[in-house]
């Protein structure tokens, strides 16, 4: 499921009230329920509505807070775009936040509806407002009606819904609320009298009520009991907190003294700090909640998850929260009430009773409890269920290039194939595409992916490979909608969001890309690629952050790269390093008669250079290098094998010439895998080096090293983490090209040292890289 929450209320001055407690506390649970659904959040900034996507590994508080990770939307418009299956209005009876009417029919609307006390108590409100507040709740009332699910916190406010607006009973979801867990404890520090005494002033025993000056708080009826409990209990003091301004606090002040209560017996308080809220708990007395109406009670039960024993009213939900461990008493009873205050404060066994009953009584509520009942609620809603299966592994959705699309990740993933589906039931899923590879074809189950949304809905595990070119784009696109595990092949995808964004026309959104990944200074980076065409230096921007934060999980190939992520993103979930593999193939052929197949001349030593034929591969080092190589050493064929453009077979051709080694130089360009598996084997040594690098892991650095022939590398990133011992490392600066020319002398020259560093290079592939290793790491850890 794709599920959109309104958050506008955290950003209004209720973010700290009820309904913004509420707000927050569900959203960050909500979305710690299942991973494997997609949550967003809006917000309205400035008349536009804003988007962010959020999961349980990101800090929701730093998503909040974080303008950069918020992007402008028309309503309608992400909607669509982000298939949106659920849209969750969190507050829409407040009148300071927009609750837009949804025309898209495809959408599912659910409300959040705390009470309906307006409606309920006329005469005190919906009555006294003026005629456009009026038709403003009325008109959030009839979108209430027409949703297709509402939750609400109390079988109270359920009833009320259904009484006064005759809503179907099965649309209506009772979800009750919970407290700050960590926050309300029963666990005294010791500190708390000191506390109460230095802020308020307080020494003598209390009694304690969090109210607010409204009608339905009743604060009258409880100063009515109270002034008949100093009769016995002259020692006694009452403090009421929530009465905010100077008037409020004068006019119940009065009213105390009329009724026969000194100033001293009295203390009306505003607003409290969460410490002192906690202290005033735990040393009252007694807790006395006299409200008349609430949708749910949120003082209750903070008052009993502190160990307090508790008063309240026999009405609305409040016997829901305070079930048997309050003592409930009428609303007009006010002697009722004082008995009860009385017997609290003189009889210490009862006290203790009902403290250890409200504890217990208040971890019936918790807000994983409630973020999964509503998960529940809105996965029936859309039929969102796992489906069963009978086999006996779990079901793995899969998403990757596959040949004939060509990428060395299509060949990665082919082998990665083979041995993954020992652990799991793999669906492969394509895009327009058929897979070319006979056993895959034979053996999984292959899905177009635009024709089983559906199907992949129910499949809670995915594993997506995301590399640095465009073939990744509907990849992509899926992470988007369905959150899964990431095999991150390359950290740098500059390249992917240039070509899958900006090149297609979506300049807008390629700039987003860039700020969401890099702040300000993407932003102006982005901003002078729109004004003037200055294309932004891919090496300071690499754009990785976004497909990290997509995750629930992210695999890479080299502590280099997980390094850079720790650094760089704000990814809480776990980032897991499992080597690049390789299936480990029985050497049944000689090298000598693998290049005498391969028309190789066998009195040459022969160096490759495999993969793409791309600049950052240093080609330009390798040509001048070998120029001055053959003036000792004529003995060598210089081999580059894989997909080349016309362009750099061009610059091949011409700087061969130029430097007079043409003669020692072959292309052979993009062979299929068997034959490019060949040359690998056939080579007696492979140079590979890369700068500046993009955070990629090399393929055929693996399958050299798996078919012994030592290597020669840049020592730079994720290359730095290969053994010395059969890979020898070249530093990217002024002395490279002497380096490079040294270690090529030395290896040429060498037979039984390339023997030696091929053997334990070998040895090093099996233990380390070997797919059958990689396969089962993956499966200990996927999520």
């Amino acid at each position: 499921m794709r599920i959109l929450i309104d958050i506008q209320t955290l950003y209004s001055p209720e973010k700290n009230r009820g309904i913004g407690i509420y707000t927050y506390n569900w959203t960050k649970n909500f979305i710690k329920q299942d991973s494997s659904h997609r949550y967003y959040l809006m917000r309205k900034s400035n008349d536009n509505w804003e988007f962010a996507f959020v999961s349980n590994f990101i800090d929701i508080d730093y998503c909040i807070r974080n303008d950069q990770n918020w992007e402008i939307y028309q309503l309608e418009d992400f909607l669509q775009q982000k298939n949106i299956d659920i849209i969750h209005f969190t507050s829409p009876h407040m009148f300071d936040i927009d609750v837009p009417e949804i025309t898209n029919n495809k959408v599912m609307k659910s409300y959040l509806v705390y009470d309906l006390i307006p409606i309920v108590m006329k005469e005190h409100y919906y009555n006294n407002w003026p005629q456009q507040i009026q038709q403003l709740y009325d008109l959030r009332c009839n979108l209430v009606k027409n949703a297709d699910s509402i939750l609400t916190i109390s079988e109270a406010s359920k009833k009320d819904l259904m009484k006064y607006y005759q809503i179907n009973a099965e649309r209506i979801h009772v979800i009750y609320a919970s407290t700050n867990e960590d926050l309300y404890q029963p666990i005294h520090s010791g500190y708390e009298r000191e506390l109460i005494n230095k802020e308020i002033g307080i020494s003598s025993p209390f009694i304690y009520s969090l109210t607010g000056y409204d009608p339905r708080k009743n604060n009258k009826g409880l100063i009515n009991s109270f002034s008949q409990v100093i009769k016995e209990r002259p020692d006694l003091k009452l403090v009421i907190s929530g009465i905010k301004q100077e008037a409020e606090k004068e006019e119940l002040q009065t009213y105390a003294q009329n009724n026969g209560i000194s100033k001293e017996q009295i203390e009306f308080l505003g607003f409290v700090s969460d410490d002192t809220l906690i202290a005033l708990y735990k040393e009252c007395e007694v807790f006395v909640f006299p409200s008349i109406y609430e949708g749910f009670g949120l003082p209750v039960l903070e008052a009993m998850r502190c160990g307090t024993p508790v008063i309240t009213i026999n009405s609305s939900s409040l016997p829901e929260v305070a079930g048997d461990a309050a003592l409930l008493v009428e609303s007009n009873d006010s002697e009722a009430m004082a008995e009860a205050i009385l017997a609290f404060t003189n009889n210490k066994n009862l006290s203790d009773t009902y403290k250890t009953m409200g504890i217990n009584q208040a971890n019936k509520f918790s807000w994983n409890k409630t973020a999964l009942d509503s998960l529940k609620v809105f996965e029936k809603l859309t039929n969102n269920f796992s489906e069963i299966t009978e086999s006996d592994k779990s079901e793995l959705a899969f998403f990757s290039p596959l040949n004939p699309q060509p990428s060395g990740i299509s060949d990665y993933s082919e082998e990665l194939l083979t041995k993954l589906s020992a652990y799991y039931d793999i669906k492969i899923f394509v895009n327009d595409f058929i897979p070319e590879n006979t056993y895959l074809l034979q053996n999984f189950e292959i899905l177009e992916y635009k024709e089983n949304r559906a199907r992949l809905e129910k499949i809670k595990l995915r594993l997506y490979h995301m590399g640095n070119n465009e073939l990744h784009s509907w990849i992509y696109n899926a992470l988007v909608d369905y959150p899964g595990s990431v095999v991150l092949h390359d950290l740098n995808l500059y390249g992917f969001y240039m070509y899958t964004q900006y090149l297609r026309g979506n300049k807008n959104g390629f700039v987003n890309e860039l700020r969401y990944s890099h702040g300000q200074r993407g932003q102006a980076a982005g901003e002078q690629l729109m004004q003037s065409s200055t294309y932004p230096n891919d090496q300071e921007f690499p754009m990785f952050k976004k497909v990290v934060e997509l995750s629930n999980q992210v695999i890479v190939h080299s502590q280099w790269v997980k390094n850079k992520i720790d650094i760089e993103a704000d990814f809480k979930g776990e980032i897991k390093v499992i080597p690049s593999g390789i299936l480990i193939e029985d050497i049944i052929t000689s090298k000598d008669d693998l290049k005498k197949s391969l028309g190789l001349n066998l009195d040459k030593i022969a160096i490759g250079i495999f993969g793409n034929v791309i600049p950052n591969k240093r080609i330009d080092v390798i040509l001048r290098v070998v120029s001055q190589l053959v003036k000792t050493n004529i003995n060598i064929e210089i081999y580059f094998v894989g997909h080349c453009s016309n362009d750099m077979k061009e610059t091949i051709n011409k700087t061969s010439k130029q430097l007079k080694i043409n003669n020692f130089i072959k292309l052979v360009s993009s062979p299929d895998l068997d034959i490019f598996k060949k040359y690998i084997e056939a080579s007696d040594i492979c140079i590979n080096l890369r700068w500046p690098t993009f955070g990629e892991t090399s393929a055929t650095l693996t399958r050299s090293l798996g078919f012994g022939v030592p290597c020669i590398v840049s020592n730079v990133g994720s290359y730095k983490e290969y053994p010395d011992d059969c890979v020898w490392k070249v530093d990217v600066d002024e002395y490279e090209e002497d380096l490079l020319l040294a270690y090529l002398l030395e290896l040429i020259n060498n037979k039984a040292l390339r023997q030696e560093m091929g053997q334990k290079a070998q040895l090093y592939i099996k233990n380390n890289h070997d797919f059958e290793i990689v396969s089962n790491m993956i499966y200990e850890i996927l999520i």
